[in-house]
């Protein structure tokens, strides 16, 4: 399954819809919203853009990162590199109880 749909969204990216119908039509006795939500999660999804252009908005396509990045997907970052990120992103904070 997972390699059925990394090859579909490598071809171009898919929306929701198409990919459901795309599971349907290839695995006929399977639930293809749960599978396709299944995929979303377990191949790191991205939407790509254009969502919506000059005030109208689209629907959302997605394809895999490796895909978008033309690279395989660097492993999970450390720990530290991950509070790093976070701070970073939104600054420092306190703790929980220590205001």
């Amino acid at each position: 399954m997972l390699a059925f749909v990394r090859s579909l969204v490598a071809e171009r990216p898919r929306s929701g819809t198409e990919l459901r119908a795309a599971i349907e039509e290839r695995f006929p006795d399977e639930d293809a919203p749960a599978l396709a939500y299944a995929c979303r999660n377990l191949l790191n999804f991205v939407q790509v853009p254009p969502r919506g252009v000059w005030g109208r908005t689209g629907q959302v396509a997605s394809t895999t990162a490796e895909s978008w990045l033309g690279r395989a997907a660097a492993g999970p970052p450390s720990i530290d590199e991950t509070v790093l990120r976070y701070l970073a992103a939104f600054g420092p904070t306190s703790r929980p109880g220590r205001d």
